[in-house]
């Protein structure tokens, strides 16, 4: 007789070769992204009035409008890295001028601010994938992510929920608020940019204050915390793949 983890497992695979589950998944969880991404720049705005918003946050509204309406897994990435370049050229024009940022790099991250960025979607990723194994899902098996060895692709598809309003916004009060300097970082062999010993310990007290602090979600619930969220999501995602309803991602 299967286990509950393995009897888990085998719906989740046969979700993954039902497209469109999948595209329905992958609808909601960029659509929210890009929402996600829309309130960061808001919020930002709020306390730094300039027209200069105007025009992305409409630009991303709109593929926010189109990544729910999407026709296939092709055309929705395509949406994806179109409002991804938009939100990363506006998110360096929140920055403080002193810490470099010339657009969104990886592996190696180069420079401070990729650093930071990389760095956290990292530490999140870490506690995704914990919680998604934790309700006995295959942390390598994704809806919106490929399968890919080595890769765990529903730890991804979560995150991308997270990364504006948990991880960018908590880098971006980091930089405005001069937590971090320039002096903070090495610069490797392989050109990319790292925290050095104590400014990364620095940056996870910093994070586990952040992921332990309660707030009240949009839905005017119950105070949770970041870490609560992330299982709840866990949670949510266990029960779409189980049912094969939908899932409705997190939306700050």
């Amino acid at each position: 007789m299967p286990s509950l983890q393995e009897e888990c497992s085998l719906c989740q695979f046969r979700r993954y070769e039902d497209m469109e589950f999948r595209l329905q998944i992958a609808r909601n969880i960029i659509a929210a992204k890009i929402a996600n991404a829309r309130r960061l720049i808001l919020f930002h705005a709020r306390n730094h009035p300039d027209e200069i918003w105007k025009q992305p946050l409409e630009t991303l509204s709109i593929a926010e409008q189109k990544a729910s309406s999407a026709e296939t897994l092709s055309s929705l990435m395509g949406i994806e890295g179109d409002s991804a370049r938009v939100y990363f050229e506006t998110f360096g024009k929140m920055l403080r001028r002193e810490i470099q940022f010339e657009g969104r790099s990886r592996r190696p991250p180069r420079d401070p601010v990729n650093a930071l960025l990389s760095f956290g979607y990292t530490l999140v990723l870490s506690e995704v994938v914990g919680a998604v194994a934790s309700q006995g899902l295959d942390p390598y098996v994704g809806f919106l992510h490929e399968l890919d060895y080595g890769r765990p692709s529903l730890g991804l598809d979560i995150l991308e929920e997270f990364r504006q309003p948990l991880v960018d916004r908590f880098v971006l009060s980091l930089i405005n608020r001069k937590v971090f300097s320039t002096d903070d970082f090495e610069q490797r062999e392989n050109g990319g940019f790292y925290l050095k010993d104590e400014p990364r310990k620095k940056f996870l007290r910093f994070y586990e204050r952040a992921m332990t602090s309660e707030f009240r979600d949009r839905t005017g619930g119950d105070k949770l915390t970041f870490r609560e969220l992330i299982r709840r999501q866990a949670t949510r995602m266990s029960k779409a793949i189980q049912t094969g309803e939908g899932y409705d991602p997190y939306r700050r």
